[in-house]
């Protein structure tokens, strides 16, 4: 039986009309949900309400497209003049216990949703998922937030290369339940995925993604609030790097050369700029030349006569740390190398994520003030490998599930958690299989990361939910056309902007208006609201995270 027609059966009995006995069935489940009177329906009438707060023009622009795919209907966007039937959007940060993330629903002959910006992006998720049971939504109010500020899924596009059609469409699944995070590992033995104009030797198949489809790729997940965090390994894990600076195997950097520093100083150069996220993983985990030799003689010669072999690796990963810091990035690493100098300290500004038990700990981490970020190999789905049951990952606890725990009191330096997708058998399952395995898995993972209390503690019924709520919309596309500051007046979108008469932008990072000649990233243009793209442009500068 498929799982359209198994949800079309379940809709009933799962997604009742009536909210007086439960919580409506959401994934993640709503934390708070108080009945209230009358009811909501969504009909051909139903406009988005988006006020002229320009910081919510992409989000209004992208629920009336997925409204319209939902339904067939032509749903407008407008400013001003809200009825019964429709959904109005409203930033308001009053309630602080929302934070960033959070928002509060109410229900009644409209829909109205209120938080930050990314609070009224998950706000509008949960609307869409709502809508699942009908057209009638009964009346009452939602308070809701997350547990964790990063909910993440890793993709190993390094060992296998998926193409954008799929991470297009992996970013709408990934916003639908609220995960706001997708690593691409971007390099490995096989390749590094990033097309290099300064180092081709990097690239070793056709198989590689350009500047242009990386810009593409964040417009749309900026869209759906979901940040792209690169990963290029090094100093391990990078065959496709250059022979000149690695070891005999090439798979490994040769850190005993001064040369080599040069090298990653060059790669980082050309590719940190690419992303927008404010974090860079730079891997640094499984090398396995620490013990080569050059690399005890290098320690003492930089780092004085007491120091051993493991103290060129970890000045490594501080050298990798400066660069990124000056580009205003924050550096990631993997936690299971980063010990064992004797005169070098790894810096304390750098996130470490913790996979398996190693020597060091993630207590142990915190206490020498890193941040930290659950990666469990306990819940890896691997290509050829073992993969998690849904109920493990339904059960997952961040806390519990680092090797020896965290305590709860220092919960805020834990960042949040991980669910990877590791590609060691890259032709033992095809894209579309991957989807469907990994489906319900996200699903139960979403709830367990979002932590608000479950609607089932029986992962059986829990599953019975998944079916019900089905998948989202197909992706909309935002009309959207990048530009650089700067750049000659033939470009399409200075061409728009300057024939509607725009001359400042709206700054997302600082939230007001600036001159258009001074925005700092790329522009954007898209639809305003009461209007689109063609007819009232509006340029706003790229979603900041």
């Amino acid at each position: 039986m498929s799982r359209l027609f198994h949800g079309v059966l379940l809709i009933c009995s799962l997604l009742p009309l009536s909210a007086s006995a439960a919580r409506p069935s959401t994934i993640p489940a709503l934390r708070e949900w108080t009945d209230g009177a009358g009811s909501w329906t969504f009909t051909s009438a139903t406009r988005v309400v988006a006020g002229t707060d320009w910081s919510l023009a992409t989000t209004a622009a992208l629920l009336a497209r997925e409204l319209s795919a939902l339904s067939g209907w032509a749903i407008p966007v407008v400013q001003s003049g809200t009825r019964a039937g429709d959904i109005t959007l409203a930033v308001d940060s009053s309630d602080t216990a929302l934070d960033r993330e959070g928002y509060r629903l109410a229900i009644t002959d409209r829909a109205a949703i209120q938080g930050r910006p990314a609070g009224v992006l998950n706000g509008t998720r949960t609307v869409l998922q709502l809508l699942k049971a009908g057209h009638t939504v009964a009346g009452g109010t939602a308070r809701d937030w997350p547990d964790y500020r990063e909910r993440s899924l890793m993709v190993d596009v390094g060992r296998k290369y998926f193409t954008m059609d799929w991470l297009r469409n992996l970013i709408a699944q990934l916003s639908y339940v609220k995960l706001n995070v997708l690593r691409l590992h971007l390099s490995e033995y096989e390749d590094c995925r990033l097309v290099s104009t300064r180092h081709p030797e990097m690239n070793r198949t056709p198989y590689e993604y350009s500047r242009a489809q990386i810009d593409s790729l964040q417009d749309l997940a900026a869209a759906y609030g979901v940040m792209i965090i690169p990963e290029l390994e090094m100093p391990g894990h990078c065959c496709p790097m250059n022979p000149a600076v690695s070891f005999g195997s090439g798979c490994g950097l040769d850190l005993s050369k001064d040369t080599t520093y040069g090298f990653v100083a060059d790669v980082l150069d050309e590719f940190v700029p690419w992303f927008r996220a404010p974090y860079w993983h730079s891997g640094c985990d499984e090398y396995g030349s620490i013990n080569a030799p050059g690399m005890l003689e290098y320690a003492q010669a930089h780092y004085g006569p007491t120091a051993n072999n493991r103290d060129t690796y970890l000045g490594f990963i501080n050298y990798v740390d400066s660069l990124v810091k000056s580009k205003g990035k924050t550096l990631r690493i993997w936690a299971d190398g980063a010990w064992g100098g004797s005169a070098v300290t790894v810096n304390p500004d750098i996130v470490y994520e913790v996979w398996n038990c190693c020597e060091l700990l993630a207590d142990t981490a915190i206490s020498q003030g890193h941040y930290v970020f659950n990666s469990s190999a306990e819940i890896y789905y691997i290509l050829g490998g073992s993969k998690p049951t849904g109920s493990r990952l339904y059960d997952f606890s961040v806390l519990r599930s680092f090797c020896y725990g965290v305590p709860t009191s220092r919960a805020s330096k834990v960042l949040g958690a991980q669910f990877c997708i590791w590609c060691d058998d890259a032709n033992a399952e095809t894209e579309a299989q991957i989807a469907a395995g990994t489906h319900d898995l996200l699903r139960a993972f979403a709830q367990a990361l979002w932590g608000s209390p479950k609607l089932t503690t029986d992962y059986a019924q829990f599953s019975s939910i998944i079916a019900a709520l089905g998948d989202p919309p197909a992706v909309a596309e935002i009309p959207a056309v990048a530009v650089s500051p700067g750049r000659a007046a033939s470009s399409p979108a200075v061409r728009q902007a300057n024939a509607a008469g725009v001359t400042h932008v709206y700054d997302l990072r600082g939230a007001r208006l600036i001159p258009r000649t001074q925005a700092a990233s790329g522009l954007r243009i898209v639809a305003a609201p009461g209007g689109n793209a063609a007819s009232t442009p509006v340029v706003v500068t790229d979603v900041p995270w």
